[in-house]
């Protein structure tokens, strides 16, 4: 470029062409003489064809840089290096992780990687061995470090959070399994904890345990997390009640110290830091309500049949025998489900499958009541058609004929598609744990008016229609056969006393949220401390089936590992990882690798620690057992001692004569009271533990009232009942039977007995496997002759 003619420049830099200089001037004179108008579409075209022109430019020398980067690429070797230095890469870690939560052996998990190498057209140098595989697989560290995360957010935001927590046995293990709700509905998996034993104060331990485990964690996080607490969902157990009170009084402890200005604030205020619920799981109130109506079905069929020795109401076995012999489960055993389903198929009928019982239990029972009684007829005919000589399928058949079965099936059948399968759907679909209070006021009135009128109950009318309408029965097949059968009186008679059974146990178990109860009267105050809270305590029930899945199929798997691939699976936790910064990434696995030998040796500690408390326990529970034992046989000896002096008194009679022979009323009495005490301790009749007190509510009762106890006993004894008296001055002594003037016997007295009137002692003589009875007035008459004598 010529220094005294420098190139034209527009205001961004770029030169002018002498072509676009004489183009500008053309411009310039047409704005002069009005052409604006027109010139502005040819600017627009000379605009595009120059950034056309400048895009172009940039994409050869783009397609240069890649032609390089190909020809690298072409020199390159296939060959990838899994390792960094001496050790696999933090990525070969990751994976190596993921393919095991995904079930990959251990020792399949190398042959996998080459797999997936070959379809890209790669190998590897080096690929993890089985035993490097085992060593990674224990990666609490990573999952750990996903729920620090989460809770730090939880503890950063206003909102509040609910605890779930149970506990369970797989194999020899005793576990407990502690989750997070959040109000967004997500739930964090806390982890599962080994225990010794069952107990709240070892589950309150646990949990902290576990929170303390977490990375980083400071020494306050633990009551700060129990701060945000402010509800709790589990089963209704003992001690699982117990735990969420252990929860509550630490939680409680912890609010002065983790509220700013705590004694400054008004008792208003204070109060309402002090909120907490306990809420149960409604899927186990489904699974309790299942007996409810299956007894009264069973006490209803004893009345009818008058056979009092049925263990269970019929048609709850013929659901059981169903289930057996048409379900998936059996299919391999009974072969008569391949055969059902083309018997179906050939007869165009619309088939529902028979679950299995084993992983069902919440609401198995109504599910197959309502589709046995679709398929009733269709089953009568296949049992007509199939082989004879299976004896289950005839049983089968007999009692689909069962009129009495038929009604209870009805009614099981109507308690899924009316009772049951809403208040399921309901507990998996609520917005608020709160909505309960309005599904149990309608449940309660319904049943109400099926009680007093039964024909309501199989007229199909949901006692939850908004439910209904916006979550309907699953087939409208099995309602319709349920309703198009006309119920006969004995049906309502059925459906009366289910639906009053239904009342008692409904009020019981939904007592809190039914109209009086103290979260249907709180509801509008405590609506946003429990806003966390779900209905159902599903998700630890998930992570137990997942345990549970460890354990069937990987018996081998050491405990830690199962909890880690849990929390990974449960919290996503591959997912929140990649969404890390690769930096983030990095440090993480690191840190997860790095742990993993403090982790082996930490699960050592504990498993020992667990040994040990196992053993103390056994030792004290020993301790307790000769305590009371010992004072059981201390006990007996007096008991026994008192009966001596007074006699034995086995008839009213004996009542009679042994209490005319004492003269004040504290003697009789005594002498009741001891009556009482040798039939409870020595005899040990079977009787209500009342039958046998001498007082009520640390008074004593009335002489009369004594002696009608005791004769209510005396005629309720069975006759076979047996008199020891193990503390007789001749039991356990030594003794030898003369047999001749040469031959003799050794043997010692094992005990005496009183059958009724009659006295005997028995003797076990040695190289005898069972003892020689013989009469006590003969055994002392033998003493008295010598011909037995005792060893001393």
């Amino acid at each position: 470029m010529d220094p005294e003619h420098p190139e034209k420049r527009r205001k961004g830099g770029t030169p002018i062409r002498p072509n676009e200089e004489r183009a500008e001037s053309h411009r310039v004179f047409l704005q002069d003489y009005g052409f604006n108008d027109q010139l502005e579409p040819t600017i627009q075209v000379d605009e595009v064809t120059n950034e056309l022109k400048t895009v172009k430019d940039v994409l050869k020398e783009t397609e240069a840089v890649l032609q390089s980067a190909l020809a690298k690429i072409d020199n390159t070797s296939n060959v990838v290096d899994l390792k960094e230095g001496k050790s696999y890469s933090n990525k070969t870690f990751e994976t190596v992780i993921r393919l095991k939560s995904l079930g990959v052996a251990d020792e399949k998990v190398g042959e996998v990687m080459e797999v997936v190498g070959n379809l890209v057209g790669v190998t590897f140098e080096t690929l993890p061995c089985p035993s490097t595989c085992r060593n990674f697989a224990l990666s609490l560290y990573l999952g750990r470090s996903h729920v620090k995360r989460r809770l730090d957010v939880f503890l950063e935001s206003d909102d509040s959070l609910c605890l779930a927590s149970d506990e369970t046995t797989k194999g020899t293990a005793k576990l407990q399994a502690f989750g997070i709700h959040s109000p967004d509905g997500n739930f964090t998996c806390l982890g599962v904890q080994p225990v010794a034993e069952k107990s709240a104060e070892t589950a309150f331990n646990a949990l902290e345990h576990l929170i303390n485990q977490l990375p980083e964690v400071p020494s306050d996080f633990f009551k700060k997390l129990l701060f945000k607490i402010t509800c709790t969902m589990s089963d209704s157990a003992r001690t699982e009640i117990k735990f969420n009170g252990i929860v509550e009084e630490a939680r409680a402890k912890a609010v002065p110290e983790i509220v700013s200005d705590f004694n400054q604030l008004s008792d208003t205020e204070k109060s309402s830091f002090f909120q907490f619920s306990q809420f149960f799981c409604q899927l186990h109130v489904l699974a309790n309500y299942t007996d409810v109506v299956l007894n009264c079905m069973l006490g209803y069929e004893v009345l009818e049949t008058g056979n009092n020795k049925l263990g269970e109401a019929s048609v709850f076995g013929l659901i059981k025998l169903v289930s057996q012999l048409f379900g998936q489960r059996g299919s391999g055993l009974h072969g008569i489900l391949q055969i059902w389903e083309a018997w179906c198929k050939k007869h165009n009928i619309c088939r529902f499958p028979f679950p299995a019982f084993h992983g069902n239990r919440f609401n198995i029972v109504f599910v197959l009541a309502s589709r046995v009684f679709f398929h009733r007829f269709h089953l009568i005919e296949f049992i007509k058609e199939c082989d004879c000589s299976k004896v289950q399928l005839n049983e089968v058949g007999k009692s689909l004929e069962n009129e009495m079965v038929i009604d209870h099936l009805q009614i099981l059948g109507l308690c899924d598609q009316l009772i049951t399968g809403p208040l399921w759907r309901l507990a998996e679909g609520s917005e608020h744990i709160f909505d309960t209070c309005k599904y149990a006021e309608q449940l309660r009135k319904w049943l109400e008016g099926c009680a007093k009128s039964p024909i309501a109950f199989f007229d199909g009318s949901s006692p939850t229609p908004n439910l209904q309408e916006s979550s309907p029965t699953n087939s409208t097949l099995l309602l319709e056969a349920l309703l198009r059968r006309d119920p006969k009186e004995t049906t309502c008679d059925i459906a009366e006393a289910v639906c009053n059974s239904s009342l008692v146990y409904f009020d019981k178990s939904f007592a809190n949220f039914l109209s009086g109860g103290k979260h249907f009267i709180n509801q509008n105050e405590m609506r946003k401390s429990t806003e966390a809270a779900p209905a159902t305590n599903r998700n630890i029930e998930a992570m137990f089936g997942l345990m549970s899945h460890y354990y069937d199929t990987k018996p081998n798997m050491r405990v830690d590992v199962r909890t880690a691939f849990t929390m990974l699976k449960k919290n996503d936790s591959f997912t929140w990882l990649q969404s890390l910064p690769e930096n983030e990434q990095n440090e993480i696995l690191s840190k997860s690798r790095a742990a993993l030998k403090s982790l082996k040796k930490d699960a050592s500690h504990r498993q020992l620690a667990i040994e040990i408390d196992i053993l103390r326990q056994m030792k004290e529970k020993n301790l307790i057992a000769a305590r009371k034992q010992v004072k059981e046989e201390r006990d007996r000896f007096k008991y026994t001692h008192d009966i001596l002096s007074i006699g034995f008194w086995a008839s009213s009679s004996d009542v009679s004569a042994g209490l005319a022979k004492l003269s004040t009323e504290k003697q009789k009495r005594e002498a009741l009271t001891s009556q009482l005490r040798f039939r409870k301790c020595v005899i040990k009749q079977s009787a209500a533990a009342p039958m046998f007190s001498a007082s009520a509510k640390s008074k004593p009762l009335p002489l009369r009232e004594l002696i009608e106890k005791l004769e209510a006993l005396i005629k309720n004894q069975h006759l076979s009942q047996q008199l020891l008296l193990m503390d007789h001055e001749y039991v356990g002594k030594r003794i030898n039977q003369k047999i001749s003037s040469k031959r003799s016997k050794g043997g010692f007295v094992e005990d005496i007995r009183i059958v009724g009137a009659t006295k005997t002692i028995r003797v076990l003589f040695d190289g005898d496997s069972d003892p020689t009875s013989m009469n006590f007035d003969d055994f002392e008459g033998k003493l008295e002759a010598e011909s037995i004598v005792f060893v001393v």
